[in-house]
């Protein structure tokens, strides 16, 4: 059995000649016989280990050899390079030149490729013959990626006229049916502070995602043209539709409770009655087109109320026996007067009312077909409003008063009722409440004013409101209601 020192003894024998074999050639610049001989000798000393030896000084003698050789081909590069670079500098703008025309003549054919053959693909004998139109000098070959087995990559070569390896590289990955999925250059051993080129905005041309994006947009010009198809097709239903009804209209005849058409008994036109009357006759002053009043002209329509014939006439434009956008003037039965203009169906414009004394009763702005701005409207039942309107309604500042003239409220309104501060006005002279309204209903604090029996100043209480119940402020006693009834009130109880 071999003892400990005998073992280390072993182990420096196999060892040694690696290390200084190392140290060696490490610091071999030129072949050097005599050094490879010290080493060897240091580390097979005896005349038994001749054979060793001479193995170590073959081994060391080689990689020196191959260091020197390595050490003169980089210094020769390096000079080649070194010479190279005033060449490359003023070689590169052919080179990028080269590249941007490749370039830009394979995007061109692929996408023609895209357009003209519906998105097929395009494969590597396409490319390369492109390519070779552009320069015939550029030759390509194949080989595999490396990063997968069934695709393969086709390299050609923009090389530089200077004596150097610097070129550049074009690449076209392919897939497993020889394809193209993508083209790019990139730089060979370039010179220092050159980066692998993207030269004015020319990086990777992505075929493969230019062929998807083809495919969606075409997808999506078929779903477009589906939608447009089907929207022509509705579009026909529904105007056969509108035609149908337009056709039913047009053959109604008007009879109470039932809107239709009227027809003239001496010319026999017809026109649009939207509210038949009981025995109502029409006549027309204007022109006929296939049996329906047509243009400008005077309609009148007569009928018996309460035992005496009664009269309403509208001048205006006229379509298909119907009133129709343009100026008009109607004449109620009651006297009453309006001037207006309609716009598209609807009355758009200034609006003027007179009764029938020639008061002006309505003045107001309307915009497809609602009242807005700030004027006065009096209704059929001869309630008037004054102040901001909007939607034909009071909507900021207004005032509403009754048929007989008096003022009902005034104050702040949304939708025709009192909103935010107004006062309400009641049959008794000097009788009133002024407060908080909420929705036409009074809420919060607000002061009841009203006459005493011995006459003089009006009395005030200072009041508290829910819901149009008052309550004495002061003694929290019921008070008074504006619109629900007393035992309401009082079951709800003071509501603070």
């Amino acid at each position: 059995m071999l003892t400990f020192k005998q073992v280390n003894a072993v182990a420096l024998r196999l060892f040694l000649p690696l290390i200084l074999l190392s140290s060696s050639i490490s610091k071999a610049d030129t072949f050097d016989t005599d050094e490879a001989e010290k080493t060897c000798s240091a580390a097979y000393p005896g005349w038994l280990d001749f054979i060793e030896r001479r193995k170590c000084l073959s081994t060391i003698n080689e990689d020196i050899r191959k260091r020197i050789e390595e050490s003169r081909q980089k210094r020769i590069e390096k000079i080649k390079e070194e010479n190279a670079r005033e060449c490359i500098s003023n070689d590169l703008r052919r080179m990028e030149d080269e590249y941007i025309k490749v370039y830009d003549a394979v995007k061109k054919e692929f996408s023609s490729a895209i357009d003209d053959r519906e998105g097929a693909p395009i494969t590597s004998e396409q490319i390369e013959a492109v390519v070779k139109m552009v320069n015939p000098s550029i030759s390509f070959f194949k080989k595999s990626a490396l990063d997968n087995i069934r695709e393969k990559v086709l390299i050609g070569t923009i090389a530089s006229k200077c004596n150097t390896a610097f070129h550049f590289l074009l690449n076209i990955r392919l897939d497993e049916r020889n394809n193209v999925m993508w083209f790019r250059a990139w730089s060979e051993t370039p010179p220092t502070g050159y980066l692998d080129p993207v030269i004015t905005g020319r990086d990777f041309l992505n075929f493969r995602k230019m062929k998807e994006a083809a495919e969606k947009l075409k997808d999506e010009l078929r779903k477009q043209d589906e939608k447009l198809a089907q929207d022509a097709a509705a579009q026909k239903l529904e105007q056969e539709r509108q035609k149908k009804i337009e056709n039913e209209r047009l053959s109604k005849i008007a009879a109470p409770g039932s809107p239709g058409f009227l027809k003239d008994q001496t010319t026999g036109c017809r026109l649009w009655d939207a509210d038949p009357q009981p025995q109502e006759i029409v006549t027309w002053d204007g022109n006929c087109n296939n049996g329906f009043a047509e243009g400008r002209g005077t309609s009148r329509w007569s009928y018996p109320l309460n035992g005496k014939q009664v009269t309403q006439i509208v001048t205006g434009n006229f379509s298909k026996g119907e009133l129709s956008d343009g100026d008009f003037e109607q004449i109620n039965v009651d006297g009453r007067k309006t001037k207006a203009t309609r716009k598209n169906g609807q009355i758009d414009g200034r609006l003027q009312s007179w009764s029938q004394t020639g008061d002006l009763i309505t003045d107001i702005n309307y915009v497809n077909g609602k009242a807005f701005g700030n004027g006065f409207i009096t209704y059929s039942n001869n309630w008037r409003i004054e102040g901001e309107v909007k939607d034909g309604k009071l909507n900021g500042p207004g005032k509403q008063y009754r048929p007989d003239g008096s003022l009902a409220r005034e104050g702040d309104f949304r939708n025709n009722s009192l909103h935010g501060f107004g006062k309400e006005y009641f049959s008794t002279a000097n009788e009133r409440y002024e407060g908080y309204f909420i929705d036409g209903k009074a809420n919060g604090k607000g002061i009841y004013f009203f006459s005493s029996s011995s006459g003089g100043s009006p009395k005030q209480v200072s009041i508290k409101a829910k819901n149009d119940c008052l309550w004495n402020a002061t003694n929290y006693t019921f008070f008074h209601t504006l619109s629900t009834d007393d035992a309401k009130c009082k079951i709800d109880g003071f509501p603070y």
